[in-house]
């Protein structure tokens, strides 16, 4: 399960050895948006994290990955596919007992994307803010 955390390469690397076929082609490289396949519940299934660290990791079968191949603000992109596209997602994500979103499910996504200029302002705005709530919390422990 993704959690609020950032995907960091310190948590995640030397955890495999595979071969450098298998490598070349499981690579997540910055800006790559992974999401949750498969859950018990709908929820998970739609979130959404974009890989931000400059060096390489590796993804598996559990998670699907979509590499950056188009010029957008991943950080930007993740925080709009965990808030006003989450419901698209729900609403396509199949299941009864487990529900699971396909990458088919994913490219039929359609995102409202402003220029990436005003990307990077919305994005350098929702960090302040983090950053003001973290900071106020530090006040009242």
């Amino acid at each position: 399960m993704l959690d609020d955390q950032p995907i960091k390469y310190e948590y995640i690397r030397n955890s495999v050895q595979v071969d450098a076929k298998i490598e070349a082609k499981n690579k997540i490289e910055y800006g790559a948006l992974v999401f949750v396949r498969s859950s018990e519940v709908p929820e998970e299934v739609r979130w959404a994290k974009a890989y931000l660290e400059e060096e390489y990791a590796l993804y598996s079968g559990f998670s699907i990955r979509r590499k950056k191949i188009n010029e957008f603000n991943p950080h930007f992109v993740e925080l709009s596919l965990n808030s006003i596209n989450r419901k698209q997602i729900e609403k396509k994500a199949g299941g009864s007992t487990r529900f699971n979103v396909s990458q088919t499910i994913l490219n039929s996504l359609e995102l409202l994307m402003p220029k990436i200029e005003e990307q990077n302002k919305i994005d350098k705005f929702f960090k302040q803010l983090d950053n003001t709530v973290v900071l106020h919390q530090y006040e009242y422990l």
